[in-house]
């Protein structure tokens, strides 16, 4: 069985924008077949984002409320 693609969208920070998009806007879409490698890719970003939404499984959750915290507990059942 293939793993559910997951599409996160993050919106950032006008003055941020241009350090992540090539044409100046301030949404960049990715895709990810792994929930907790969506969350660290939102901590790396966090500084920079205004919102953060993540497409699963038909649902729509908001990683802009994901703490430092709980990012950290996906890190470590990771092992990393």
């Amino acid at each position: 069985m293939q793993p559910e693609t997951i599409l996160v969208r993050y919106i950032f920070k006008e003055d941020e924008a241009q350090l992540f998009s090539d044409h100046g806007g301030n949404v960049k879409e990715m895709l990810f077949t792994d929930v907790a490698d969506a969350i660290e890719q939102t901590e790396a970003f966090r500084d920079s984002l205004e919102d953060v939404i993540m497409l699963m499984n038909g649902q729509m959750y908001c990683l802009t409320e994901i703490t430092e915290q709980e990012a950290k507990k996906v890190k470590r059942r990771r092992g990393k």
